[in-house]
């Protein structure tokens, strides 16, 4: 189907906002695992053999890492 993507009409600043925020979430989760693996070796096998989310990786013992409930305006 020639054209199949454009049937949903999206503003092109919305999805590369979009883009923008799924890139920046994994690098940020990316780097929380690797700071598990480094304060405690081993962690990076177990996060992925039992598929830890983002919440359950915060909720590590060993890991314990500061959330804030400021909102930032552009």
């Amino acid at each position: 189907m020639k054209g199949h993507r454009n049937r949903q009409p999206l503003k092109s600043n919305y999805t590369h906002a979009l883009g923008q925020a799924a890139f920046c979430f994994s690098i940020c989760e990316w780097n929380v695992v690797w700071s598990c693996e480094r304060i405690s070796p081993g962690a990076l096998q177990k996060i992925v053999g039992e598929e830890f989310t983002a919440g359950r990786i915060a909720k590590l013992k060993g890991c314990k890492i500061g959330t804030t409930t400021e909102q930032y305006s552009a």
